[in-house]
């Protein structure tokens, strides 16, 4: 009974601030009151009328989709090149690099891109910001990729080889539809994290490119704008789909396997 009580009091902690928000989105008026003195959509009416939340909004969905792009090839090319073309020690040096990115705090890799960014002449474009967040996807990759090589049926590829497949055709036959489960919810997982990253974009972005991160902490710094809580209910409903998603994936993946 205890365990169940404790499992309950934790889930309505974690989705205690989740519930409130959505709550409060479908509120009134001028300003943000919990709970609501009339539900409406108001506040979903009136986020799509302005411009500076949908810039923000498109801002963050492209540089979330070019770290994608960018993020992917280069883990997947790490996690290949260790699994078939370096020897042990290489291996271990090329996991410490590429693992840096989430070992070094946000507000170091800020200040650094900062200055970089300026330097080269770069700065405040959503495009910086996606080859920036590609760099802190890219050990996502390697860590879920990875995962999936230990279970890989290198059997089936010497296989294939033996047949006289060459290695293009191996790779784009039996490596990465097999890699294609961990290849898909490592993109969810990067989109989300492009999404929601702060202390970057604070330094490198400016306020004609500003991703939706930066907006909300631009709202609520001196005067908590209503559509905060709009944009919010928005963005958590797009995690859920996500969520939902890569777990039909990973379902459909340990199904396959069985």
């Amino acid at each position: 009974m205890r365990y169940w009580v404790s499992i309950l009091l934790l889930v309505i902690f974690i989705l205690l601030p989740v519930i409130v928000v959505i709550i409060s989105a479908f509120g009134s008026g001028n300003s943000l009151v919990f709970p609501p003195e009339k539900l409406s959509v108001d506040f979903f009416v009136g986020l799509f009328t302005k411009s500076e939340w949908i810039n923000a909004l498109i801002n963050s969905l492209k540089l979330s989709l070019l770290s994608i792009i960018i993020a992917v090839p280069l883990g997947l090319a790490i996690v290949l090149s260790k699994k078939f073309f370096l020897n042990a020690n290489l291996s271990k040096l090329f996991t410490f690099f590429s693992s840096l990115p989430l070992a070094i705090p946000p507000i170091l890799l800020g200040i650094g891109f900062f200055i970089i960014t300026r330097l080269i002449g770069i700065e405040g474009t959503w495009i910086t910001l996606g080859v920036i967040n590609s760099f802190i996807g890219v050990p996502v990759v390697i860590i879920i990729t990875g995962i999936a090589m230990r279970k890989f049926p290198f059997e089936i590829m010497e296989a294939a080889a033996t047949c006289g497949a060459p290695p293009k055709r191996i790779l784009f036959t039996i490596i990465l539809p097999f890699l294609l489960p961990s290849i898909l919810i490592s993109s969810v997982i990067i989109f989300m994290l492009s999404m929601e990253e702060l202390v970057i974009a604070l330094y490198v972005a400016n306020p004609s490119n500003m991703p939706i991160s930066v907006k909300f902490w631009s709202s609520i710094k001196y005067y908590i704008s209503p559509f905060v809580t709009s944009a919010a209910t928005i963005l958590i409903l797009l995690y859920f789909i996500l969520l939902f998603f890569s777990r039909t994936i990973l379902n459909k993946n340990i199904n396959r396997h069985d």
